[in-house]
């Protein structure tokens, strides 16, 4: 720990090499500790490489595991850590570091008069619980922001997940994991692993109580900076290292604001993964030929859904539709999609593979009597919600009637017709296509069978 004449001499002469310094008094003593978010942000802007240090004035003090956890991080990037010198200065000595520094970042929200009186004119004086870009002068901006929502995550799948991501080129991306109050949530874990593999692109949101998936997509759409968002949870991955691009330039091409790709389903056995001829939608033939009155009559009349984590969407879309219905669904955040169709909203199908999706977890494979009841009130409440919209959805179901007595036989006849032709695909196998298990074994690192 370096002295004030000591500290004074280095920052002047890292001043004259021409870097930016940036002073703080970190408030270990506060409950607000924003100690914590200035030295993240920092870590997540800078890079071992840019002409930067942060001046951690420890006069007030730091605990043992206070200083631990600032090891700790650093330690995790390596080399490839921004600068960062420590050093315990006196009031005598507070007016020359100053003098050296270009921002002081104060850990209250307005000019504490003691920094008027020292700061030198040039200073520039900030508010450390400001945004990132607002303190660090550098404004990020990202193609995709990939959700990962967890709640009691299995940790192995998680890591498997966000391998999936940080390995994805051609785009620019953002990860914001997003926890619906998990107990003992391994939040110090999973933001170490993200730095020991270099990507600090990254937020972590944790809930205090367990609100449901709606709430919890809510708060990461609300996060989120990509233009367009692209959610998955642990056990589910991206398909190959050029999906996300892949998936950007056919929703941009074809102005698109909500799409899905193709999921190829697996089950995980003891010490094998085995591929699943199984697909939802069941009928890809109305996405395929770009028929929206076929895709709306699958969606509604059929309830042939898509699987959630094929989904990719403009954020700002997402995020209206997805406050539409918070407080009134409370786990089905895909019940969006149904909603958005019955509005017209048309939906396009990347005809390719983009995401390795876990059929044997998760919500929607839950048989337990309660969670069947939950989903099936989720799923009468988007019914509800639609035919809010759009009274006259029942016609388009059931075919016209007097709103009190409809043919329930002849949609049943038309239903059974329409799974018909679904349960040939199965049969036939042509769900699998073009599907390279060396993929997904790449991620999983155990044997997988076609």
């Amino acid at each position: 720990m370096t002295t004030a004449d000591e500290a004074v001499h280095q920052l002047s002469r890292l001043k004259g090499q021409g870097y930016r310094i940036y002073y703080f008094i970190p408030d270990f003593s506060s409950t607000e500790a924003i100690w914590r978010k200035v030295f993240r942000d920092y870590l997540r802007t800078y890079g071992a490489e840019d002409k930067v240090a942060l001046y951690l004035d420890l006069g007030q003090g730091a605990s043992p595991s206070e200083l631990d956890e600032l090891i700790e991080l650093l330690s995790a990037l390596g080399t490839q850590a921004p600068l960062v010198l420590v050093g315990e200065s006196r009031k005598d000595g507070f007016h020359c570091i100053l003098q050296q520094v270009d921002v002081l970042i104060t850990t209250q929200d307005g000019i504490l008069p003691c920094f008027v009186d020292y700061a030198d004119a040039n200073v520039e004086i900030v508010y450390g619980g400001a945004s990132q870009s607002r303190i660090f002068n550098i404004q990020k901006e990202y193609d995709i922001s990939i959700g990962v929502l967890t709640y009691q995550p299995d940790y192995e799948k998680l890591f498997v997940t966000l391998t999936s991501v940080i390995q994805q080129q051609g785009c620019r991306y953002e990860i914001v994991v997003g926890d619906d109050g998990s107990s003992n949530f391994e939040e110090r874990e999973i933001e170490l692993w993200l730095l020991r593999h270099g990507f600090k692109d990254y937020t972590i949101l944790r809930s205090s109580e367990n609100k449901g998936t709606v709430h919890n997509v809510m708060n990461v759409l609300d996060a989120a900076q990509g233009c367009y968002v692209k959610l998955i949870s642990p056990g589910d991955y991206l398909y190959s290292e050029h999906v996300l691009a892949d998936m950007l330039r056919f929703m941009e091409e074809k102005s698109y604001k909500i799409a899905f790709g193709r999921a190829c389903y697996y089950t995980k056995g003891a010490d094998k993964y085995y591929l699943v001829n199984r697909m939802n939608p069941f009928q890809l033939a109305p996405y395929q030929s770009g028929d929206f009155a076929a895709v709306k009559e699958a969606y509604l009349v059929y309830q042939d859904y898509v699987v959630g984590a094929a989904f990719m969407g403009e954020r700002h879309i997402l995020a209206a539709y997805t406050r539409d219905i918070l407080g009134r669904i409370i786990y089905t955040e895909d019940a969006i999609y149904p909603i958005m169709i019955a509005d017209d909203i048309r939906l396009g199908f990347w005809d390719q593979n983009f995401v390795w999706y876990e059929c044997s977890d998760g919500i929607s494979n839950d048989t337990t009597k309660e969670w069947r009841d939950r989903l099936l009130y989720d799923s009468n409440m988007t019914l509800t919600i639609i035919v809010e919209r759009h009274s006259d959805i029942l016609d388009l179901v059931f075919g016209p009637g007097d709103g009190m007595h409809r043919d329930d036989t002849a949609y049943m006849k038309r239903r059974a017709a329409y799974y018909a032709k679904a349960e040939k695909n199965l049969v036939a196998g042509a769900y699998l296509k073009n599907i390279d298990p060396l993929e997904l074994k790449k991620l999983v690192h155990a044997e997988v069978v076609v």
